[in-house]
């Protein structure tokens, strides 16, 4: 990544400025929607992450697509090592946009978002209007997550939710589909330590049919959890004494992950989160797109995690070169 910021944990700026990696962070863009059209339902996400461990550093670039319908499922994996200076052109920032290749091109431009995805099953263009306010958390200085000075142990975050997501999808050899729906990007960055499991989160985010956008951090290891509500009539609303309680796990070569978790909030309704493809539970970090329930049994939305595999595993030091070790596996397109 050739442009960098300098970090602070003493203010935000605003999105479009806070858009680019910074300095000595691990870094975190998150594309979230839910697109409908007559009879299709689908889910997709867009995740670009840039790790930074002791002795190694990576970028990833991941896109998945869901049927949330007939429960078919797509990703693709590019991983690009820092040691590979010379492919350093096959993933770019630049002040507004992000580029892998010909398979991901999204741009940020006046108060819209377009996005060209074109994988090796699927074929999607995207586009949505941002809204014009930035949802930061302000916590006094970043979400502090583990003990020590406030800059190496605390994550800045914040959010985009956007309006009139549009997107034309074809996959499977059908016809091209019109779809719309509802969206959010999230964005996250900080100093804290990658390898130490404390750091390691079960992230949800939840897009509800009630047009609420739900957000939840949770690090069992540090026993610490965040939690925020956003509302287009009340902005961002935080939650205390949120418990997330796990209802069902599995294990992947030895490796222990939620699938199934009930979460209570304070003054809300309690959440069942449910599993809607165990095909989606792969190494390193398994990213399941999740049904939203109530205790009835009523479907209230959709929910993305991303869980780290320190989460739920007893150990103290999570290496990264755990995502170089699955790279035999053919998941990942090496750069």
């Amino acid at each position: 990544m050739q442009n960098l910021l300098v970090y602070s944990t003493k203010a935000y700026h605003s999105f479009s400025e806070e858009w680019l990696p910074h300095r000595d962070c691990n870094e975190f863009w998150s594309l979230y929607a839910v697109l409908r059209g007559s009879g299709f339902s689908y889910g997709f996400r867009l995740e670009i992450r840039h790790l930074q461990g002791l002795f190694d550093s990576f970028d990833e670039a991941y896109f998945a697509l869901n049927d949330l319908e007939q429960g078919n499922f797509w990703s693709h994996r590019y991983l690009l090592p820092h040691v590979a200076r010379s492919r350093q052109q096959d993933m770019i920032f630049d002040h507004n946009s992000f580029f892998c290749r010909d398979n991901i091109q999204m741009l940020l431009e006046d108060g819209h978002l377009a996005l060209r995805i074109r994988g090796e099953d699927f074929f999607l263009d995207f586009s949505a209007e941002l809204s014009a306010e930035d949802i930061w958390v302000d916590n006094g200085g970043g979400l502090r997550i583990l003990s020590g000075p406030r800059p190496m142990s605390s994550l800045m975050c914040g959010w985009k939710p956007m309006r009139a997501c549009f997107a034309k999808l074809k996959h499977s050899g059908k016809e091209e589909l019109r779809l719309q729906g509802e969206a959010c990007f999230e964005r996250i960055w900080g100093c804290f330590p990658i390898h130490n499991a404390k750091s390691h989160w079960e992230k949800f985010c939840f897009l509800l049919h009630n047009g609420e956008i739900l957000s939840l951090l949770d690090f069992p290891y540090a026993e610490k959890s965040y939690a925020w509500l956003i509302s287009g009539e009340k902005g961002l609303s935080s939650f205390s004494g949120q418990k997330l309680n796990v209802e069902d796990s599995l294990e992947i070569e030895e490796w222990r992950f939620g699938c199934g978790w009930y979460l209570e909030l304070p003054e809300r309704p309690s959440y069942f989160l449910v599993s809607l493809q165990k095909d989606e539970f792969v190494l390193p970090v398994p990213r399941p797109v999740l049904g939203v329930y109530d205790e009835a049994g009523l479907h209230l939305g959709t929910a993305f995690a991303e869980l780290m595999p320190g989460a739920r595993n007893e150990l103290n030091t999570i290496p990264l070169k755990i995502h170089h070790n699955y790279l035999k596996e053919g998941k990942p397109e090496i750069l």
